[in-house]
């Protein structure tokens, strides 16, 4: 049961990175979270980074930046939006 219910978000996600429409809810909290960032801190990890658009200003923070997403359409948009 719970590896279907896994499967089925999993599939969900993977559709939502399919559309066109690159902003979801949680950028409206983005600068709130960062305001808790010291400088030149250490290592970030995001889970559920989706295409990444948090951990790409965590940088601007962060020695090194994981993200992680039970999506992999999810985890190659975000590699194909980071500059390396």
């Amino acid at each position: 049961m719970i590896d279907r219910m896994k499967e089925v978000v999993k599939e969900d996600f993977d559709r939502i990175a399919d559309l066109p429409v690159r902003w979801n809810h949680n950028f409206r909290y983005h600068r709130y979270l960062l305001s808790f960032v010291p400088l030149a801190s250490g290592l970030a990890l995001e889970i559920g980074c989706g295409q990444g658009e948090l951990c790409r200003l965590l940088t601007g923070s962060c020695r090194r930046v994981i993200g992680i997403d039970l999506s992999p359409r999810m985890i190659a948009q975000a590699r194909a939006l980071c500059m390396y």
